[in-house]
């Protein structure tokens, strides 16, 4: 698998283009799912965690998301994954750190998602941020990619467009994963084909598993008015 950061470095070595770092540093528990427009090679079981992100100088956007084991109920168990989170903001030549609430049980979560609140700080001082979260209803594997890109265009509040040097490196270098999200999904297509043998009602029920309750709940309804 060839990493964005060994990519990036091929770059620095044949291109023109400068970068300058402007890094952030991630906590536990926080997956980043696109930055700049470009898939981070995020897990959709959500259970990878990158404890940086470097961006070039200039404005910059990140989606990302909490997603770790909170408490259910007693001494239960169970995986929370937030909604999607944009921050866009502007920075150059800074060291950066995400800052987030705590997040302990399932309830703190919903509680969250219904308002959810993060700053980017420098110094301990917090900048300047367009701050929204990404509504994508209910899919087990969106394309976190294609989300942000719609919502980019639909010029919402934290709205951010590519340009100069972060344009060109997208549009012209291929990143290559074995972990990319389109891949994923272009397995996931042919594994539920109808010869493809696959026992689809366990695939169900493993993907239902992974599911948050309120996602659960908003499948089940959708499946109850759509049964054949």
């Amino acid at each position: 698998m060839f990493k964005r950061t060994v990519i990036a470095a091929g770059v620095l070595a044949t291109s023109s283009v400068a970068f300058a770092d402007v890094t952030i540093d991630i906590p536990s528990g926080v997956q980043v799912l696109v930055e700049n427009g470009i898939d981070s090679d995020y897990s959709n079981l959500g259970f990878d965690n990158q404890d940086k992100v470097v961006l070039p100088n200039g404005e910059s956007q990140i989606l990302f998301r909490l997603s770790h084991i909170v408490r259910e109920s007693g001494s239960k168990k169970t995986k929370y994954k937030s909604v999607p989170l944009v921050a866009t903001f502007t920075a150059a030549d800074a060291a950066l750190t995400l800052k987030l609430p705590r997040i302990d049980t399932l309830d703190d979560g919903r509680m969250f998602d219904k308002k959810p609140s993060f700053t980017l700080s420098e110094n301990g001082k917090p900048i300047d941020i367009k701050q929204d979260k990404l509504s994508i209803g209910f899919e087990l594997m969106p394309d976190y990619v294609k989300e942000i890109e719609k919502y980019n265009r639909a010029n919402n509040i934290a709205s951010w467009q590519s340009t100069g040097a972060v344009a060109t490196v997208a549009a012209t270098i291929p990143v290559v994963s074995s972990t990319s999200n389109a891949e994923v999904s272009k397995v996931t297509s042919a594994s539920v084909s109808p010869d493809a043998g696959v026992d689809t009602e366990q695939m169900l029920k493993f993907w239902f598993a992974q599911a948050d309750s309120e996602s659960q709940k908003a499948f089940l309804s959708w499946a109850i008015q759509n049964v054949k």
